[in-house]
């Protein structure tokens, strides 16, 4: 997955660095890296739920869904929001 990708998904969430590295368990750094393709996605299962994401097409309504989990619950409450969605 290219960095571009990586943008395009965080973006069509509406989800901030800090947010959306959270739910991947990485630091926003990281998410910064990756997407100036400065950095190799190769954390645990971050490219598995990077493709995840993808295959369920995100959206702003994803995105709400998912910060307000990760905020208030951290990280796995985020992926039981993303595994209601997937396919």
């Amino acid at each position: 997955m290219t960095g571009a990708e990586i943008r395009r998904i965080r973006e069509a969430l509406g989800l901030d660095h800090y947010v959306f590295a959270k739910f991947l368990c990485v630091h926003a750094s990281s998410v910064f890296r990756w997407e100036m393709q400065a950095w190799p996605v190769l954390n645990g299962y971050t490219p598995e739920i990077l493709a995840k994401l993808a295959a369920v097409k995100p959206t702003k309504k994803l995105g709400d869904l998912l910060r307000k989990a990760v905020l208030a619950h951290g990280a796995l409450a985020g992926m039981h929001v993303l595994l209601k969605r997937a396919p």
